[in-house]
């Protein structure tokens, strides 16, 4: 039997097995060695808390869906630990988003996919061990504040839940994996309800400790892949990296709308075009009758259609990579980052109108500033300003701009 066909029988058992949970730590197994070892199983992928960057969105931000919430947690990523996690990978939920920092998600595929390996999920472990454990432990987890302590060694995972819901995230390093320093840990934060999980410290047991309940021991050399095996029927988050979509070029916006336009200029020349021949039609047919008047109507539906081409012409000419990018750049310019909700731009005349949230007035004022220093830029201008509604988190405002397409492209090239 040949390679290629061995594999693909392989791939056809793995998606009909059971999958095995696997957790993929830095210090080991290696995932090409499990593979090779495990051909025609399905893998359910574990990810480290040391191999994640972890974000809980603040309530009430405008992230509709997974691209929205994944490029809001992009550029968050990218403020903190620079140019590199640009080339993360994310898996987002309802309320944040992980990273992971040091693994190549393509290639755990191609590896995965060389072996006969169905690799069925990829997620960071606190999210099956959250979705067991309240699946398990209903009572905390409804409670109206309980915490969920993960530790790996010398590396803390703290879990803040509310009513239920998961409302923070965050990673803490101990002095040294020992119990004693976790409990100088735990003892500081005085959490009310906190379940105890991990592996990789000096003792097995957690001396009493006021509101923490350890589960299992803590002295293990690793993780028990058992504690991962949790339904995703769960009210809990569920990210899963392979549900991830690649990061968008840096020029995505404006290549996007550029090609929405290509195809509103194709559409608006056909409807130019088949209304000319209609109306062309319409005054043969009564040249006799009413010549004049027809003509004048012709001539009125050739002037509209030809005052929406130009206006879609102009919106193609338009430099939207500098456009957005300034945008995008002055939001960021201050202490305070403005969180846009709109854009609506008639590229003939040049106006842009934008909608964003802000902190506070003096973040919007900054902001106008950072626009006039701009080249291309003039008359920008602040409008309305109201608090925000609906659940936004901040002041709705409006401004207005008049642009110089030809010297912002020239600016930014």
């Amino acid at each position: 039997m040949n390679n290629g066909l061995q594999r693909r029988i392989q791939a056809w058992h793995a998606r009909l097995a059971k999958p095995r949970t696997l957790v993929l730590r830095a210090e080991g197994p290696d995932f090409a060695d499990w593979c090779a070892h495990h051909g025609g199983v399905a893998c359910r992928l574990v990810i480290s808390s040391r191999l994640l960057h972890d974000f809980v969105f603040e309530p009430g931000l405008p992230l509709p869906d997974a691209e929205a919430r994944e490029a809001y947690a992009r550029q968050q990523f990218g403020h903190y630990f620079g140019a590199a996690s640009q080339r993360w990978a994310l898996a987002s939920w309802d309320g944040g988003a992980s990273a992971l920092q040091g693994v190549d998600l393509a290639a755990l595929r191609a590896t995965a996919a060389e072996t006969g390996v169905d690799l069925s999920s990829v997620e960071p472990c606190w999210a099956p061990l959250l979705r067991r454990l309240a699946h398990e432990e209903p009572q905390w987890a409804q409670a109206q504040r309980a915490q969920l302590a993960w530790v790996e060694g010398a590396h803390l995972l703290w879990l803040e839940l509310a009513e239920g819901r998961l409302a923070g995230l965050r990673s803490q390093r101990l002095e040294a994996p020992t119990l004693a320093a976790l409990q100088a840990v735990l003892a500081e934060r005085a959490a009310p309800r906190v379940l105890l999980l991990g592996f990789g410290l000096d003792g097995a047991m957690l001396p009493a400790t006021q509101g923490v309940r350890q589960i299992g021991r803590l002295d293990g050399v690793e993780p028990d892949a058992e504690l991962f095996e949790a339904p995703r029927e769960s009210r809990q988050p569920a990210p899963d990296f392979l549900g991830t979509r690649l990061p968008r070029a840096l020029l995505a916006w404006p290549l996007a709308i550029t090609g929405a336009l290509v195809l509103a200029s194709a559409a608006q020349s056909a409807w130019v075009q088949h209304g000319e021949r209609e109306a062309a039609r319409a005054e043969l047919a009564h040249l006799v009758q009413r010549p004049r008047p027809q003509a004048a109507a012709v001539s009125a539906k050739r002037d509209d259609g030809m005052g929406r081409a130009l206006e879609v012409q102009a919106l193609l000419d338009e430099p939207w990579g500098p456009l957005l990018a300034e945008v995008e750049r002055a939001g960021l310019s201050g202490r305070e980052r403005i969180d846009w909700l709109g854009l609506d731009y008639a590229a003939s005349r040049g106006r842009l109108k934008l909608t964003g949230l802000s902190p506070n007035q003096g973040a919007a004022l900054h902001l106008v500033d950072q626009l006039l220093s701009q080249p291309g830029w003039s008359h920008v201008v602040l409008g309305r300003f109201e608090t925000g509604t609906q659940g936004l988190s901040g002041q709705r405002f409006e401004l207005s701009a008049q642009i110089d397409g030809r010297r912002l492209g020239e600016a930014r090239p």
